[in-house]
């Protein structure tokens, strides 16, 4: 359980430092830490490559 723990800890050091060097504003909505930002970076990519039309929105579960 401690190496797990340690682990976990690690982890979560190298996702911050990871979330921070993205420049992204994810970690400023409440409840956001970087654990969830990275997986939101993770799964949604690079949104530059949308133009914020309806693909994008498309993308993300949105009206289509």
């Amino acid at each position: 359980m401690r190496r797990l723990d340690a682990q976990i800890r690690e982890s979560r050091k190298k996702l911050a430092i990871a979330v921070k060097a993205s420049g992204t504003s994810l970690t400023g909505i409440f409840g956001a830490g970087p654990v969830i930002a990275a997986t939101v970076i993770g799964d949604a990519g690079d949104v530059a490559r949308f133009s914020f039309t309806a693909s994008g929105v498309a993308h993300n579960g949105g009206i289509r």
